[in-house]
């Protein structure tokens, strides 16, 4: 799940209007970006801190993942702290945006984060870097999957499973 969970923020970093950029797990990303030639477009979504826990009893396991994403604009002035300000207050209104249709896709049936949402879970908190010039916020979720654990065979070369 965990490159189908970045496969599904690309894509809605894509499909917002908004958000110019997007950038996967690795904060090594971020810097590779910020200090090409083209630079990072602003505001972009930053996915990272994702962790996999896991839940249940014997019979049903089920994945806890968190994630953290950031929605960062890496242009707001240097010394404008009101302009600074309003770049956070703007990346938490895309934050919003992004978990509504989180919500709405948690909702459909056919989606694989169906009813995996914890929307009580979710946390947001203001990201200030004003040494990189980076102002924003952070998103931390949850999301709870099935997660069987099943021994498959195949994967081993002992014989543990026959009789």
């Amino acid at each position: 799940m965990y490159l189908q969970l970045k496969k599904y923020f690309a894509h809605l970093a894509q499909k917002h209007k908004e958000i110019k950029e997007n950038v996967g797990y690795f904060s090594r990303e971020i810097i590779e970006k910020t200090n090409s030639f083209a630079g990072i477009a602003s505001p972009f979504l930053a996915i990272y801190d994702y962790e996999l826990g896991l839940d249940g009893g014997e019979l049903n396991t089920l994945g806890k993942r968190k994630m953290v994403f950031s929605i960062i604009f890496a242009n707001a002035p240097f010394d404008d702290f009101e302009a600074q300000q309003e770049k956070i207050d703007q990346a938490e209104q895309i934050a919003l945006q992004l978990l509504a249709r989180i919500r709405w896709d948690n909702n459909d049936k056919n989606h694989f984060l169906y009813n995996a949402f914890e929307k009580d879970l979710t946390k947001i908190y203001p990201v200030e870097e004003p040494q990189a010039h980076l102002f924003g916020v952070e998103v931390e979720i949850h999301f709870s999957t099935k997660q069987p654990l099943q021994v498959n065979p195949e994967h081993w070369e002992d014989a543990f499973l026959t009789c």
